[in-house]
C-alpha cells in the first residue's frame, strides 16, 4: 500500500472503502486501534510556525491557506518600496517573480512628470 516510514496520510470515504475492499477494513481497524484515525488534518504555516489550523475538506484548505501559507498578509518590502499584496506564501520568498501592480512613484526619465505605469514596468 505504501513505503512510507514516518507517516501515512489518506483522504477519502473510508466507510465506503471498508465495505468494498477487505484490505481497507484491515488497515482501518489497525489505525483505529492505534487512535490514528481522525476527521481533520492539522497543518502549520511554513513562514509562521506558530500558526496552525485544522482542515476537514478542500474548501478549508482554500480558506485557511489561500496561497500555500496562512491567512496573514505578506510583510515583504519590495524593491519599489511597496509591501507585497499577497497573503502569506511559501513560494518566491525573495519575490523575484512578483510584479508590483501599484502605480510607479518615480518620475519619468524623459521629463519632469510622474510615471504612469505600474511599478514592475519600465519607465
Amino acid at each position: 500500500l505504501s513505503r512510507a516510514k514516518l507517516g501515512f496520510y489518506c483522504f477519502g470515504n473510508f466507510k465506503m472503502l471498508r465495505g468494498v475492499v477487505p484490505l481497507w477494513d484491515v488497515i482501518l481497524s489497525s489505525v483505529e486501534k492505534e487512535g490514528c484515525l481522525g476527521d481533520v488534518f492539522s497543518l502549520h504555516c511554513h513562514n509562521h510556525p506558530n500558526t496552525t489550523f485544522k482542515v476537514k475538506d478542500s474548501m478549508e484548505f482554500k480558506l485557511f491557506s489561500p496561497e500555500g501559507g496562512c491567512t496573514e498578509k505578506c510583510t515583504y518590502r519590495l524593491d519599489c518600496g511597496h509591501q507585497c499584496t499577497r497573503s502569506c506564501h511559501p513560494d518566491d520568498p525573495e519575490h523575484t517573480s512578483f510584479k508590483c501592480l501599484k502605480p510607479c512613484a518615480r518620475r519619468c526619465p524623459d521629463g519632469d512628470h510622474p510615471c504612469h505605469v505600474c511599478c514592475y514596468e519600465k519607465c
